[in-house]
């Protein structure tokens, strides 16, 4: 059975003075053996979280950016659409990782996932705590060049959920998706989702909502 969800990977910027979210739509297709529900939603924002930083997202990050927590609410699909719960990042994985000069908190990374055809949208995400060890006159540089492909490169992929004690426990896996909104300018009902096909790098780019005073 597909179901969607929406993961939620919450952050902090300067001590809190900026809250980041980044927003995933997310399709499971496996089981969870023995969970609960909310451990089936708990064990999906682990296993988003662990393909992120697996990939190099705290090694890509400035130290002012931290991750603090997944939240992950069913959307349609399962038995318990509007169900929410959260993983909560050990604080030791949440922190960023490069020591250089800080940006601004509205820098971020930029990755373009491409759509499957014109009746999509194209998916953007981007990555907050840009560090100068990173960026070079508003360019991703150094080991940018390579976390960030990958990173996008594992978000296409066929990732796992794990649970507490760390173990893979859905074998069909979970893969991103991109919403259909609006149709010739009509609202969509219910809302359809496809795969991307593609993804590329966006370059330093921003988010307007990080600005001090705004919000995510």
């Amino acid at each position: 059975m597909s179901v969607i969800y929406k993961c939620q990977l919450v952050g902090a910027f300067n001590s809190g003075a900026v809250i980041t979210i980044n927003s995933f739509d997310v399709e499971s297709t496996g089981s969870d053996p023995g969970a609960t529900a909310s451990e089936l939603l708990r064990n999906i924002g682990h296993g988003l979280w662990k393909l992120l930083l697996t990939a190099g997202l705290q090694t890509l990050t400035s130290v002012l950016q931290a991750f603090i927590k997944v939240i992950v609410t069913e959307i349609s699909g399962g038995s318990n659409p509007g169900l929410t719960a959260e993983y909560t990042i050990p604080p030791g994985e949440g922190l960023g990782g490069s020591t250089s000069d800080p940006g601004s908190p509205f820098d971020a990374f930029g990755l373009r996932f491409t759509a499957s055809d014109g009746g999509f949208r194209h998916g953007y995400k981007r990555f907050p705590g840009v560090s100068e060890g990173f960026e070079s006159l508003g360019h991703v540089s150094g080991g940018a060049t390579t976390l960030l492909p990958a990173i996008g490169a594992a978000l296409l992929t066929n990732w796992l959920s794990v649970n507490d004690a760390g173990s893979n426990v859905i074998t069909s896996g979970n893969h991103y998706m991109l919403r259909k909104t609006r149709s010739h300018g009509m609202p969509v009902s219910p809302i359809q989702y496809s795969r991307p096909i593609g993804v590329s790098v966006q370059d330093i780019t921003t988010q307007n909502t990080r600005k001090y005073g705004r919000g995510s």
